[in-house]
């Protein structure tokens, strides 16, 4: 199953999660200083959240080349990314 995830940043900065029929699966405001990667790799981390606590097999979809990026150095000591 295919988990879609998204985070911007315009007057508010959020996240959601979505299946692919675009069933909403969750999502919120983060606070107001927070960057458009932060947003996009807070859904990322939800996304990954999702998928352990539920049975089956998941493929978490970002367009976040950024977010993706830094989830695979290893050397990332970001909070956020770390953590994932």
């Amino acid at each position: 199953t295919a988990i879609y995830t998204a985070g911007s940043k315009a007057t508010i900065t959020a996240f959601a999660l979505t299946k692919p029929i675009g069933e909403f699966i969750t999502g919120g405001i983060l606070p107001c200083y927070s960057s458009a990667f932060t947003a996009e790799s807070f859904a990322v981390s939800k996304a990954l959240e999702y998928a352990i606590h539920n049975k089956g097999k998941f493929v978490i979809c970002s367009d976040s080349f950024s977010c993706l990026s830094a989830v695979c150095n290893f050397r990332n000591t970001a909070t956020l990314i770390s953590n994932m």
